[in-house]
């Protein structure tokens, strides 16, 4: 017959390994932390009410982590180091940063604080009507996309599918174009079918954006710069222009082209308060193999910018 742990036993047996876990995880705290002893606790408490059968085991990875990241995860309440995975514990050390790097082919992760709008932003303070709908239409893109956007702005929406054939309203579309406005290609092929334009030069007619693009530089055969964006009125829908290489291609690793192509798109559209319905594709996750959360991120960099600005 086996026997029973007496109650008062077993209670003394729970408050030595409180007592041991408290202290190991008080001695990796960094010597800045402030009330380690009530952070330790509130650790344990966590882990005792969610995982008690993984209680030694989770505070052992606890306890490496904030010996290595102690300055990030001492900044975080308790109860959430506490139900963090270990990537998330090592969140911002150099070998995490690595490691999502190599995930990334190369770029540099986002910043881990996302860019806001101030409350004194134009598309906050204002009885501003104009909507932004990013519509992605590649699977792990979007989810980069709702990951990163996630309902953090008002009036602007994730939305997946076909640009040109979603539901609902819309008065502009915007194209992340070559510098030659030629169209026989990617989702530039996609809106001059919806539009019923030319693919333009050099193997069509010349398209409206290609004769826009013209007006706007002042000369034949004209090239928008990176940076740079027009807008082409059309009965149907207009288009909002803005180039993220010369050429279809690779877009060099951790560049800025996607920040500065749509930094140029909000620029414009911001002047053109009549545009109130604006469909966004993600910029350079096609044939500039950009990983859809870096799109994401400098598009959000670029918003932010643009309607903070006065």
């Amino acid at each position: 017959m086996s026997e029973e742990v007496p109650q008062n036993k077993k209670r003394k047996l729970d408050q030595s390994l409180r007592v041991k876990i408290v202290a190991g995880l008080a001695r990796a705290c960094p010597a800045s932390q402030v009330n380690k002893k009530e952070w330790c606790e509130s650790i344990y408490d966590t882990l005792l009410k969610e995982c008690p059968d993984r209680l030694p085991e989770k505070a052992r990875s606890i306890a490496f982590n904030v010996k290595r990241n102690g300055e990030y995860l001492c900044s975080c309440r308790p109860e959430d180091v506490a139900r963090m995975s270990p990537d998330q514990m090592a969140r911002g050390t150099t070998l995490a940063s690595l490691r999502e790097s190599i995930v990334l082919g190369g770029w540099d992760p986002p910043s881990s604080e996302r860019p806001s709008l101030l409350e004194s932003s134009k598309w906050v303070s204002t009885a501003n009507k104009q909507k932004l709908e990013l519509v992605i239409y590649e699977e792990s893109s979007f989810r980069d996309f709702s990951t990163y956007w996630r309902s953090s702005v008002p009036r602007v929406v994730v939305r997946h599918g076909d640009i040109t054939s979603l539901e609902g309203e819309f008065h502009a579309l915007v194209s992340p174009a070559n510098t030659m406005g030629n169209m026989d290609g990617g989702i530039d092929r996609v809106y001059a079918d919806f539009l019923g334009w030319s693919y333009g030069r050099p193997y069509h007619d010349p398209n409206p954006l290609q004769l826009g693009i013209d007006r706007f530089k002042g000369e034949e055969n004209a090239r928008l710069e990176l940076g740079e964006a027009v807008l082409i009125k059309d009965l149907k829908v207009h288009l909002i222009a803005s180039p993220t290489m010369i050429l279809p291609g690779k877009i060099e690793v951790n560049s800025r082209v996607v920040f500065q192509a749509t930094k140029a798109v909000f620029q414009l559209w911001k002047a053109n308060e009549k545009i109130r319905v604006l469909r966004m594709p993600s910029f350079g996750t096609g044939y500039g193999q950009v990983p859809g959360i870096i799109s994401a991120s400098q598009t959000m960099e670029a918003f932010c910018h643009v309607w903070n600005s006065l």
